[in-house]
């Protein structure tokens, strides 16, 4: 039986001297059938001649004509890519070597409708490591949509493998979202697919989120639009719309703190 290819999706923007670190922990890799595409997200630094650089046939470089965001990129590559399973990588993330190789043995044995595959994380932040998801994880197949909905469980882009099936089936990300866009992805896919955990940390997830302003006021307003777009389910989980409606509450609060100079 032929290793199924695992097409590698790297969205980038002006992120020239992380972005080696990133691919090189592709091609480490033991699992060796797969293709690496790197999407420019129409960066003004020296991101075209880094991967010019790397020199080897596995990448495929496309640069969009202007920048049009995270979810827009991603979307790119899913529509670029050969493979019969995705795997999401961010520009500043690494892989252990193995990660591929685990999250294909776990695809291979597990029934149909398992559609994601994801492992744990080392999430690196001021020279300190804490591992990611925690108690969050979920060890065994499992319908986990109603969880979803309520934001319980966090899948991280980096740490994920996904059936192109589910693509298919639920559609690619939503370009108009600009925060919270996988939330909005894993609930979608959550809907009809299990998702299967691989209790290792395989993944170096380095943490540069921001506290600005802005992001904050756009997060609340981000989850607002999630709400809407997915409330008639919600509606139906008395638990799931408090638990939402308490995580906007939290994001809006955040933010007038913020403003007032009371929340760094």
């Amino acid at each position: 039986m032929n290793a199924p290819l695992v097409s590698v999706i790297i969205p980038t923007f002006n992120r020239s001297h992380l972005l080696d670190k990133a691919v090189q922990s592709v091609l480490r890799q033991t699992y060796k059938n797969y293709e690496i595409l790197v999407i420019d997200d129409h960066s003004p630094d020296e991101t075209r001649a880094v991967v010019g650089r790397m020199n080897s046939e596995k990448i495929i470089y496309i640069r969009l004509p202007h920048n049009r965001g995270l979810s827009a990129a991603r979307n790119t590559g899913f529509k670029a890519a050969r493979g019969e399973f995705m795997a999401l990588l961010d520009d500043d993330d690494e892989w252990l070597e193995t990660k591929l190789e685990k999250q294909m043995e776990a695809f291979l044995s597990a029934p149909p409708l398992v559609g994601v595959v994801y492992t744990g994380a080392w999430k690196i932040s001021n020279n300190s490591r804490c591992p990611v998801p925690g108690s969050g994880a979920i060890p065994q197949e499992k319908n986990i949509y109603q969880d979803m909905l309520q934001g319980k469980y966090f899948v991280l882009p980096s740490a994920s493998m996904i059936r192109r099936e589910c693509l298919q089936r639920v559609g690619l990300y939503d370009e108009h979202i600009r925060s919270l866009e996988d939330w909005d992805f894993w609930i979608r896919i959550s809907k009809y697919y299990f998702f299967k955990y691989v209790d290792e940390n395989l993944v170096l997830y380095h943490s540069t989120e921001g506290s600005l302003s802005r992001a904050r006021l756009l997060r609340f307003r981000m989850a607002r639009y999630i709400m809407k777009k997915h409330f008639r389910d919600i509606k139906k989980n008395p638990r799931a719309l408090l638990n939402f409606c308490g995580s906007m509450s939290r994001l809006w609060v955040g933010h007038v703190l913020f403003k007032a100079g009371l929340l760094e």
